[in-house]
């Protein structure tokens, strides 16, 4: 070889070289949450009011309450590139707009990255900015957060309000050791959970429902692992979403309808935010409302509006709720920062309103030639009471089309939830999203003397869908064992390749998603009610002794449940029930005698659930809910208060 080409081989090797350890030290594209304001990650300073949820029209935010004029200076964590920030005003007639200033710290000057100006007009709401860090700030610079009024304005009794400061900086993953270690490279997957109200699993055609009534559900379910028989833990929409957001039976969450007992902090998504996930969730107030908890670990907690109608008690707000969600996706969630999203509505709840001619033309189609009171909606409250306390009669033909006008609903809510998927797919993280569509519980329509939810354990209450897709990650499946609610919060983390807590009382369903295993180990899935389930003080006052329940119509039962047998036992009042799901999916005879250690080998995991209750009543009491009028009218509107 002669030295000339020699020298040239060298020269090229060492500019590759330099080239590699230039490209090699870039961290790869994306940014994550580095501090959350007032958190232990970015203290504020000692004379600064402590963070707290605030919520504005509706919406939560972990917010700093400063008076106008004011200001306080925070350091800047180290390699911050942008600041996430919501700005709000109490609504007042203050008559001026409030400024905020966010200035960083250049010698003995600050320099202005953000300033707004908030008419009176829209006070009482938040209003979200992302402000851009330039490098030159970046190095352990100090921020100055500051609120006034413009010119002379004098000091005004308005509180305004720093809501979800959040410190971005770009991850940490460095190219070179991606390229050396391919694990180093894989990515946390952003989740998208959604909640779809109410939508018991048998009313949907993949589970057996007339053909039509969910045709993108179906295809969705199709397309992702998918479990046929998923259980919720409590028949209403406050207890099993508890259960679903903590990974907790309601004996070691506490929460039920009565009220008494917030959500506690050890969600999904606190656990997702302390490792770097910014967290959304749009839904529509009522029990999911930020005033139960709810909003724990999220930076922005939406709890919508539903529209009041005065010909119905209300009206669900998918398409609403959907686009909120859809815009937080294009505007905030498409930067590369790993997230968390939750979506739910109450779309396919009671009232059942059916809303186009496409899903009233389903409910003729499967419920011909209908001409009673109910042939566009099913907006009876005082019915439903009265049929669950057995002061009156309904006949089956308004059952059947209660039941008709459901799954319009249903048919109606398949194609939202279809854009909003469809849109999600076609943007560039839907690569590494793993998304969930499940519900909370179902409903009844007569098939065991009831109407709605939250009166009995059968299954058509308890079973709901529940799906999990992941692109590339996740294979397509199904799964007939059963599983719970309470799984999805383990399941999610072991996912993410984050930790799960000792405690939960869900099982990681991760290795069967992941094809680890074929079959999970597990014990049987339970369900409990421990409640008042029907308004005492109105059409039910004086008759709770007659019904065999205790004066205040206390209720407390659990049913555990395997693949193949089912317990129900009742304390107020006083039953206990086995079905052979095998032979009798309704749940309409009881089997105890034919299969008495059946009986005894169920009562025993009754027993060991039951001793959760003794340990959850003696247990410190918890925060108790703060609930808002405008949440209250919404209870209203679902039936759950007078």
């Amino acid at each position: 070889m002669s030295k000339r080409l020699y020298w040239f081989i060298l020269s090229i090797v060492v500019l590759l070289a330099l080239a590699a350890a230039w490209w090699g030290t870039r961290p790869l594209p994306g940014k994550i949450v580095a501090a959350r304001l007032g958190e232990e990650s970015w203290k504020l300073p000692a004379e600064a009011m402590p963070s707290r949820k605030v919520k504005l029209c509706g919406s939560t935010r972990s917010a700093v309450e400063v008076s106008v004029p004011s200001h306080f200076v925070v350091d800047l964590p180290p390699r911050t590139s942008e600041v996430w920030v919501s700005t709000g005003v109490e609504k007042a007639d203050h008559g001026s707009a409030v400024r905020f200033e966010i200035a960083a710290e250049e010698g003995d000057n600050w320099e202005p990255l953000f300033l707004i100006s908030v008419p009176p007009e829209r006070g009482g709401e938040w209003i979200d900015h992302r402000v851009e860090v330039p490098k030159r700030y970046r190095d352990a610079r100090r921020l100055r957060f500051a609120v006034y009024l413009p010119g002379e304005g004098k000091a005004t009794r308005v509180k305004a309000y720093w809501g979800s400061v959040l410190a971005l900086k770009p991850k940490g993953i460095r190219r070179w050791r991606a390229w050396l270690d391919p694990q180093q490279a894989w990515e946390r997957p952003n989740v998208i959970l959604i909640s779809l109200d109410t939508l018991g699993a048998r009313h949907l055609s993949w589970f057996g429902a007339p053909a039509g009534v969910s045709p993108h559900i179906d295809a969705w379910l199709d397309r992702s692992f998918s479990f046929r028989r998923a259980y919720a833990q409590y028949p209403n929409t406050l207890g099993s979403h508890a259960s679903l957001f903590t990974g907790l039976y309601p004996t070691g969450h506490g929460v039920d309808e009565t009220l008494s007992r917030k959500v506690p902090s050890s969600t999904l998504a606190a656990a997702l935010a302390e490792a770097g996930y910014v967290a959304f969730a749009f839904t529509e107030n009522a029990f999911v409302a930020s005033d139960f908890g709810f909003d724990n670990g999220f930076d922005w907690y939406d709890n919508g509006q539903a529209p009041l109608s005065s010909a119905l008690r209300v009206l669900g707000a998918a398409e609403e709720t959907f686009g909120r969600a859809r815009h937080a996706l294009d505007e905030w969630l498409s930067f590369g920062v790993p997230f968390f999203l939750f979506v739910h509505t109450y779309e396919v709840h009671s009232p059942y309103t059916p809303k186009d001619p496409e899903a009233l033309a389903l409910v003729n189609r499967i419920d011909p030639d209908y001409r009673g009171p109910f042939g566009t909606a099913f907006d009876a409250p005082d019915v439903e009471l009265e049929y669950n306390t057995g002061i009156r009669q309904l006949p089956e033909r308004e059952c059947m089309r209660a039941q008709a006008l459901y799954r319009g609903e249903i048919h109606y809510l398949d194609r939202l939830l279809h854009e909003f998927l469809t849109h999600q797919q076609a943007l560039p993280s839907a690569r590494n999203t793993l998304v969930i569509v499940t519900s909370d519980h179902g409903d009844e329509f007569c098939e065991h003397g009831k109407l709605g939810h939250g009166e009995t354990l059968y299954n058509p209450v308890l079973h709901v869908p529940l799906a999990v897709y992941w692109p590339g990650r996740v294979e397509r499946g199904t799964y007939d064992e059963p599983v719970e609610l309470v799984d999805v919060k383990p399941t999610v983390l072991e996912l993410a390749g984050l930790p799960v807590p000792p405690g939960l009382q869900g099982v990681s369903l991760a290795p069967l998603l992941l094809r680890k295993e074929k079959m999970l180990v597990r014990q049987p899935a339970f369900a409990e009610m421990r409640f008042t389930p029907f308004a005492v003080d109105r059409a039910a006052r004086g008759k709770c002794t007659e019904m065999g329940l205790p004066a205040d119509c206390r209720v407390e039962r659990v049913a555990v449940q395997d693949r193949r047998f089912k317990l129900i036992s009742s304390l107020y009042p006083p039953f206990e029930f086995l079905f052979d799901l095998e032979t009798d999916p309704g749940e309409t005879r009881d089997v105890a005698a034919e299969f008495p250690a059946e009986v005894e080998r169920l009562r025993q995991w009754v027993r060991k659930y039951r001793d959760g209750w003794q340990a959850a009543d003696g247990s410190p009491e918890k925060t108790s809910p703060a609930v808002d009028p405008a949440t209250l009218e919404r209870l209203r509107g679902l039936g759950y208060v007078e």
